[in-house]
């Protein structure tokens, strides 16, 4: 009888630590991440930090100066990613974004119409 009582206390305590091992398992396990971005909105944020890049931000912040702004957009028929939507502190900044959007459209061939994506663009006036 007692090596019966052995056989069922071993039996539970593997039962035990297999059910640990295994929930540490799904714990460990990387999240799996629901907004996966295509490759066309992928390559427009590329271009939109490159065009970016040609707004000169000191006519606009003081030195050592940071903005923000959210800018949400959407690729027209003409495939070329066009301003929906620009959300910010500093109304200045706003206008010079969609300003350089217009004189300096960004295509994307490979998007669909009314393909909507949001994105952050930061700016920082450096001193020299």
């Amino acid at each position: 009888m007692s090596n019966l009582k052995l056989k069922k206390m071993k039996a539970r305590i593997l039962i035990l630590a297999m059910a640990l091992m295994g929930s540490s398992l799904v714990f460990a396990q990387q999240p799996v991440s629901h907004e996966t971005k295509t490759d066309c909105e992928k390559k427009v944020l590329k271009k939109v930090e490159r065009t970016m890049r040609l707004l000169n931000v000191k006519d606009i912040l003081d030195e050592g100066q940071k903005s923000a702004v959210i800018v949400t957009c959407y690729i027209n028929e003409n495939n070329e990613v066009e301003v929906a939507r620009i959300d910010g502190s500093n109304d200045e900044l706003k206008e010079a974004v969609v300003e350089t959007f217009e004189d300096h459209p960004v295509i994307c061939k490979m998007g669909k119409d009314d393909n909507y994506f949001t994105f952050r663009i930061a700016f920082e006036h450096r001193p020299a």
